[in-house]
């Protein structure tokens, strides 16, 4: 595992405000229809040449517009390709049945079959999105290698987040448990979640950093299936895949004041992975491509380079 340290990069922005939206580049856009008959809103920004596909997987109860810093710095060096999960966006609606991480891997290989059905492709996933490609790892390794030639797992964590959680790990899990299977509790959350948005994001609000950030987070979800993936993500395990990253080039992005991933867990998954490269982002929160884009655009573009200079497989 070669590690390196990143610098600071850009600014980081505000608390609780994304960065100024630049003009979207000229994208192609294309819906693809899951298994279960979801669609799935997709946008591809073509380039020259044989190129490999990058293929951005998002994070629980984020947009398109997270990769911006990302999709300026990238177009023309890769084939971009950006996907709404089901629930968010301009993707369809999510069921309860289908609100957890192995759903969103079946979800990504549809959209990879779609959008990319030869050539090399480089995944990059971010939290949830990070999960959900180590679950397609679990489903599908035949893929990685073959197909898949590179991962980015920024901010992520291969499940068992009940055991990264304050809370001791069997009430966490109940919790958790009980979170999916009751649809009132749910629904309970979502309304209280969203009425004490405002006042979470007060500084000096009671709850503490934490559960301030995690209010302000729930407080916009789309619907109460998203807290039931949510209590997915609390109790899914995919540790057992990681080994399948050893057959691509593999790079883990973790920000070392990551309230809800701590960095020492990701830099465990990084020593998991053989081979892989870790970058350690300072003050990198959460969202590392957003406090500190220009580390992980970085590194981005050397995972890209090494795709483009392998061999471009088959349909």
């Amino acid at each position: 595992m070669a590690d390196a340290h990143a610098g600071p990069g850009a600014a980081r922005p505000a608390a609780g405000r994304p960065p100024e939206r630049g003009p979207a580049p000229c994208a192609r856009e294309l819906t693809v229809r899951t298994d279960d008959g979801v669609t799935l809103h997709v946008e591809i920004d073509e380039a020259p040449g044989p190129v490999p596909t990058v293929l951005f997987v998002n994070g629980l109860n984020t947009a398109l517009w997270y990769w911006q810093q990302q999709r300026e710095h990238l177009t023309g060096l890769a084939r971009l390709a950006f996907f709404d999960h089901r629930g968010h966006g301009r993707s369809g609606p999510a069921t309860v049945s289908g609100a957890t991480v192995a759903r969103l891997a079946r979800d990504l290989a549809a959209v990879i079959e779609t959008v990319a059905p030869r050539g090399p492709v480089v995944l990059v996933g971010h939290s949830v999105g990070g999960m959900a490609i180590t679950a397609l790892a679990a489903q599908r390794p035949e893929l990685f290698g073959p197909r898949v030639v590179g991962a980015a797992l920024i901010d992520t964590l291969p499940g068992r987040l009940a055991d990264v959680t304050p809370l001791p790990k069997a009430p966490a899990r109940a919790a958790a448990r009980l979170l999916w299977r009751a649809p009132a509790v749910r629904a309970g959350l979502a309304t209280v979640a969203f009425r004490h948005r405002r006042t979470s994001a007060v500084p000096g609000a009671p709850g503490g950093h934490l559960l301030q950030r995690l209010a302000r987070f729930t407080g916009a979800f789309p619907s109460s299936a998203m807290f039931a993936l949510l209590a997915d993500v609390v109790v899914c395990d995919y540790y057992v895949a990681l080994g399948v990253y050893a057959s691509v080039a593999t790079t883990v992005i973790a920000g070392e004041d990551d309230p809800f991933f701590p960095v020492r867990h990701k830099q465990r998954v990084a020593g998991l992975i053989p081979g892989a490269r870790l970058v350690t982002v300072p003050r990198g929160g959460h969202v590392s491509h957003l406090h500190a884009p220009q580390a992980v655009n970085a590194a981005l573009r050397d995972l890209a380079g090494l795709a483009s200079a392998s061999p471009r497989s088959g349909p």
